[in-house]
């Protein structure tokens, strides 16, 4: 579980799972406000990528841009396809834009979450707004017992897990 946010990389993207052609796997993280930035004649190969099968679980990825070529616009870039990525797998995802076919339950929309903020734990995060679609639409695939800011604020509260690394 993690919390990658307001990150910019030139030419490589923001979170890159590279080696063999294996499964990369993300759970229960938020990847948000993210920005990739391309030289003339590169193009954007999206702020999340992976060499196989990209495997994520109850993980929003959002409102992350790219800016490559003329003209020079913050095009929105979450998860880019190249031609090391097989596919996108996994289940109890928010993911706003993505270049490869994402798994049918994907919720595919803004995650409502207010500004990065102290809200407990050791960490800031983005809480979710009473609004956000990630409430109660996640999963604990991966088995942990708190959300990102730790000990006192458990993975699961209410029906099922919030979408992300913040539990509401």
């Amino acid at each position: 579980m993690f919390f990658l946010y307001f990150n910019t990389a030139s030419v490589a993207s923001a979170i890159g799972i590279f080696g063999d052609e294996s499964t990369k796997s993300i759970a229960n993280s938020t990847i948000a406000f993210n920005h990739q930035v391309d030289p003339i004649g590169a193009t954007c190969s999206g702020v999340v990528q992976a060499d196989g099968v990209l495997h994520l679980e109850s993980t929003i990825v959002a409102s992350s841009t790219c800016k490559n070529d003329p003209p020079y616009d913050d095009t929105p870039y979450d998860i880019g396809g190249s031609p090391d990525v097989d596919s996108v797998m996994g289940a109890n995802n928010l993911v706003m834009t993505s270049w490869l076919p994402l798994p049918a339950d994907t919720i595919t929309t803004d995650p409502r979450r207010g500004r990065l903020a102290a809200n407990g734990g050791r960490t800031r995060t983005h809480a979710l707004r009473d609004s956000s679609p990630a409430i109660d639409t996640g999963n604990n695939a991966a088995g942990l017992q708190y959300d990102q800011r730790g000990a006192g604020y458990p993975r699961v509260k209410g029906v099922q897990a919030d979408i992300g690394a913040y539990e509401r």
